[in-house]
């Protein structure tokens, strides 16, 4: 793996909410991420066969795996790779990073949809906000199969409210941003390379049109001493936290240096 942070992709990641490292991975380590990515879904598939009506549709979205990491040791392996984390550390310019959690996103050949331009922040119950997303690319991505779509500087703006994927909103259907401004930027991946993105920045990600799914693990860290809101999350409900306190233990590692 070859990932190092630079000055000018600091400055990026501040200005724009994004930044892009290309070819990160080697071939031989695509290979064996893609190898155990499919394995972990396949598996995860398999227990999902009584999922409800919803379940199966929000699947026409995507297919996500929330926690890789404790499903298969392979994959905890990728999501705790160090070299991630440090680049989380140094692009959010926290001191200690943790892992909030991870998850397989694969969108279907041809009948996935577009998902919505939405901000990550609204569905985690962080009171602060500078967390951050690492998004891998197990394929090469473009517009035809669902690469992601961002609204530059959009970070610098609120919180928004949480949007049902399911309901219908012109305003953030559409490809064109939410928010005027910039130029959306569309971010073509080629397999193996690798993007961040700010909690608050606004993203969509086009439909996979092709007839291939399309593959990402995205990998959510937060600064160390990041507190609790009390909202509800698949990853904190039941575990015990105390409102305004930290977002620890053995559920969110340590990553990075």
């Amino acid at each position: 793996m070859n990932l190092t942070v630079s000055d000018r992709d600091r400055l990026q990641y501040d200005e724009q909410g994004f930044v892009v490292f290309a070819n990160v991975l080697s071939d031989d380590e695509l290979s064996r991420l893609r190898r155990d990515f499919d394995a972990s879904i396949a598996a995860f598939r398999q227990s999902q066969q009584d999922a409800g009506d919803q379940q199966r549709e929000y699947a026409r979205v995507f297919t996500q795996q929330i926690n890789m990491w404790q499903a298969s040791e392979d994959m905890r392996t990728w999501v705790l790779h160090p070299m991630l984390g440090a680049a989380a550390q140094t692009l959010c310019g926290a001191r200690r990073v943790r892992l909030f959690h991870d998850h397989g996103l694969e969108k279907p050949a041809h009948d996935g949809q577009p998902t919505p331009w939405h901000q990550d922040k609204m569905y985690w119950p962080m009171a602060e906000s500078r967390a951050l997303t690492c998004w891998i690319a197990l394929d090469d991505v473009d517009e035809r199969n669902g690469c992601l779509r961002f609204a530059p500087g959009s970070h610098h703006g609120d919180a928004d409210q949480p949007i049902d994927f399911l309901k219908d909103d012109a305003r953030l259907r559409s490809a064109d941003s939410p928010l005027g401004g910039p130029a959306p930027f569309d971010n073509r991946l080629s397999a193996g390379s690798i993007s961040f993105h700010h909690c608050l920045t606004y993203h969509y990600a086009h439909a996979n049109r092709t007839d291939r799914p399309r593959r990402a693990l995205a990998i959510i860290y937060m600064p160390d001493g990041t507190t609790y809101t009390g909202g509800k999350h698949y990853c904190t409900d039941g575990r015990g936290l105390n409102v305004g306190a930290p977002i620890a233990g053995d559920e969110f590692p340590l990553a990075g240096a």
